[in-house]
């Protein structure tokens, strides 16, 4: 690999399968020092493993993005161990499934499930970005051309639409919305702010957005 992120700490939320674990496996890979973050912590400390095995630097830190204090948590104890954040990967979501992960359509929704997926794929969000601001303005340095990033991971399905996916695909269309008002803040103090809307990607779990 280029190691393009040689010594980057980069927190990777949803990290411990799909999506989030190989984004995990392809930084350690680049050099970064990965934050593995999820709620397993099996599956957490899995991911970790690999990434050792193959020469990589990764810890596993448990998360509920529903939960404010744990968000905080999660930020403070990454920068506690590594000293400091230069990425964050906002990949973790609900994806407001119903028994035997069948799609909820609207039909099937109910406040439970509304409030799962509103909790994670918004308000979670919406924490995550909050608490780990600071530490990455702290960690950019604009005069030096030493910027941070975080990546937020959409979906594609707010734009061409699957049926079956209503909940889903309405709290991850604000993710798109946070990330522009965030890189009009905080471009200028040297965080770069973007957005990947993927498309259907099967993984090792089941096929996600």
């Amino acid at each position: 690999m280029s190691q393009r992120l040689a010594d980057k700490v980069s927190v990777i939320t949803g990290s411990t399968s799909g999506l989030g674990a190989a984004t995990a496996r392809r930084f350690a890979a680049e050099g970064a020092r990965v934050v593995v973050s999820g709620r397993s912590a099996e599956r957490g400390e899995k991911v970790v493993d690999e990434i050792r095995k193959g020469g990589g630097d990764a810890i596993f830190l448990a998360c509920d993005l529903g939960d404010e204090a744990s968000v905080k948590g999660l930020i403070e104890r990454a920068v506690a161990h590594y000293g400091r954040i230069d990425n964050l990967i906002a990949n973790a979501a609900a994806t407001a499934t119903m028994g035997g992960e069948k799609n909820a359509g609207i039909l099937e929704m109910d406040n439970a499930l509304l409030e799962q997926s509103i909790s994670t794929n918004v308000r979670g969000l919406l924490w995550l970005l909050k608490h780990a601001l600071p530490a990455l303005v702290a960690a950019a340095k604009p005069a030096e051309r030493k910027t941070s990033s975080i990546v937020a991971i959409g979906t594609s399905g707010t734009r061409n639409g699957t049926p079956r996916m209503p909940i889903y695909f309405s709290t991850k269309a604000p993710v798109e919305v946070m990330v522009r008002s965030l890189a009009a803040e905080f471009g200028g103090r040297g965080v770069r702010v973007n957005c990947v809307s993927a498309g259907l990607v099967e993984t090792d779990s089941r096929c996600g957005r």
